[in-house]
């Protein structure tokens, strides 16, 4: 519910909050509030059922968890729109 108070562009999550794969469901629930925000998925491998996951919840990309952060924030800036990347 706190996520309604907010707009996002961008969302990134893990696809383990307490257990493996609980986070897809949340973004689920993020592109059905958000349906034109990229949406990145972390998950512990990047394999068929990983991508079938962010496919059926509606999540942009995906990401292994091993993933540095500087490469998955220069990954998602270079491809949302420019007009995306102004501060409102």
């Amino acid at each position: 519910m706190a996520v309604t108070h907010h707009f996002f562009d961008i969302v990134v999550i893990s696809s383990q909050i307490s257990e493996q794969g609980d986070g897809w469901p949340l973004a689920g629930v993020l592109h059905q509030i958000f349906p034109r925000a990229y949406i990145a998925v972390l998950a512990r491998d990047k394999d068929v059922p990983a991508i079938q996951a962010a496919i059926n919840h509606g999540a942009t990309q995906v990401f292994e968890t091993r993933t540095g952060p500087a490469e998955i924030a220069g990954a998602i800036l270079n491809k949302i729109p420019a007009a995306s990347k102004q501060v409102h």
